[in-house]
């Protein structure tokens, strides 16, 4: 019985983040957001128990507001349960004045970074003030501006990003250049994600726009732009500064040269989706400049609803990236431009320092799938890229496979297998698609991979071979 009471307490402090010299930050991640009631249950408790005996202890007070949000998010608050925008935030608000530990963090780390980031985070303006006329003007703006002072060179990568994205929303290009050079210098941003944006932009036409979809499409583009001061001509277009009604917008379409005004209203007029989707008609119609979309998050564009079904036809992959172009034009020879004269590709066999993020795996694997119809026309048409690309692959398969995981991207599974035979050793990839929201293992080393992918109820999810690489021959 000791021994099952041990592992439990070793399991529960990995969870919530304990070692034995120091706090540990809880990571916003799928862990956290899929623990049930009970599990969430147990961690507030745990952290609002260590925050009365370690009042100081900002990393603390910091895991408890992460942990209450997502319950809160998921189990107290259902926006489900509300009608209205207006309702939902009056809900959350009577939640966190009932709940009460913003004021316990008042007093004990006022003014600190981690104070200012959850006071901002969570309105903590209105959670003083019950008549919103007694609000001050400057509702919640000096916690993000004490935020952005007192950030801390190790911050967490999301706190970086999510404080860029709020500077980047509000046209505030002077400290967001000095935000994104100590994310950049603090070595916070991923080298292999960096070249991954690098790439994007290098495949692009001179003044070219980018239309993003979140954040994450365009701050490394921005690091690159404002901090390493390469492809300074590109126009980023961020949909999810544009769905938060920031003066980002009018920055963005006044680059280029269209109307603001006419931009606004569409985005206006037309609330969410519809809002969405007219505004980028209007920018494919209007716009003079060539205009890209990344290979990687097209389907997320338009609150996921992806482009429409009949602008699609218009739409050409050159790579890592997709030209809109009313005129038909021969895509695959720009598409080998890019990969023979634009990209650097090298990096992707190997990496020079230790990286802990594994979206770079994820973003090494968007080069295999969006550029694999190259292999069958190289193999026809030039023997010797054929083998260098083919040998690409191999290479970063290998190191993928050597994980011992699969992994998800949006509604497709993928797993990866070595095959050796008589003619060598050569590499398979798997693709599936799962229901949404629906349990499944067989990834992330749950199962071995003979097992297959199956739903927890025992249904196998159908898979088929979507690439294979040919034995390397040295």
């Amino acid at each position: 019985m000791k021994r099952i009471k041990m592992t439990l307490l070793i399991a529960f402090m990995m969870m919530t983040g304990v070692s034995a010299g120091q706090t540990e930050q809880i990571r916003r991640n799928a862990a956290l957001y899929m623990a049930d009631s009970l599990k969430l249950d147990s961690m507030y408790n745990y952290w609002n128990n260590f925050t009365i005996e370690h009042p100081k202890d900002e990393v603390a007070w910091r895991n408890l507001y992460e942990v209450y949000n997502t319950y809160e998010n998921r189990f107290l608050v259902n926006p489900k349960h509300y009608k209205t925008g207006d309702e939902l935030f009056e809900a959350q608000l009577q939640m966190r004045r009932k709940v009460g530990f913003m004021s316990r963090m008042e007093q004990a780390i006022p003014d600190s970074y981690t104070f200012n980031y959850c006071a901002y985070d969570c309105s903590y303006d209105w959670l003083k003030y019950e008549n919103p006329d007694d609000m001050p003007d400057t509702l919640s703006t000096h916690y993000a501006n004490r935020v952005i002072e007192l950030i801390p060179d190790k911050a967490a990568r999301y706190d970086y990003e999510e404080w860029a994205g709020y500077l980047m929303s509000n046209l505030d290009t002077v400290r967001l250049t000095h935000l994104l050079t100590k994310f950049y210098e603090n070595g916070l941003y991923p080298a292999d994600e960096l070249q991954y944006h690098y790439n994007e932009l290098q495949g692009m036409d001179e003044g070219a726009v980018y239309l993003g979809q979140h954040n994450g499409n365009v701050i490394g583009k921005l690091i690159l732009q404002l901090v390493k001061g390469v492809h300074r001509d590109k126009i980023l277009y961020n949909e999810a500064s544009v769905i938060n009604y920031s003066p980002f917008l009018s920055g963005c379409i006044q680059q280029m040269e269209l109307s603001p005004q006419i931009a606004d209203s569409l985005r206006r007029n037309h609330q969410g989706f519809k809002g969405l989707e007219r505004l980028l008609r209007y920018i494919f119609a209007n716009v003079k400049r060539p205009v890209y979309l990344s290979s990687n998050s097209i389907s997320m564009l338009l609150f996921g609803e992806g482009v429409p079904d009949d602008l699609k036809q218009y739409l050409y992959n050159e790579g890592l990236t997709i030209r809109y172009s009313p005129k038909p034009y021969d895509n695959l020879s720009v598409k080998r431009r890019n990969v023979e004269e634009r990209y650097l590709l090298d990096y992707l066999r190997f990496s020079f320092r230790p990286e802990t993020d594994r979206r770079n795996s994820y973003l090494s694997f968007h080069y295999l799938i969006l550029l694999k119809d190259l292999l069958p026309y190289y193999k026809k048409n030039d023997p010797d890229r054929f083998r260098w690309l083919n040998r690409l692959y191999h290479d970063v398969l290998a190191q993928m496979e050597a994980e011992d995981e699969g992994f998800l991207l949006g509604n497709n599974v993928f797993n990866i297998h070595k095959v050796e035979n008589e003619q060598g050793v050569h590499y398979e990839v798997e693709e599936g698609t799962v229901r949404y929201n629906e349990s499944f293992t067989g990834l992330y080393g749950k199962v071995s991979k003979k097992e297959g992918l199956h739903y927890l109820t025992g249904e196998p999810i159908p898979t088929h071979v979507i690439l294979k690489t040919e034995p390397v021959k040295d």
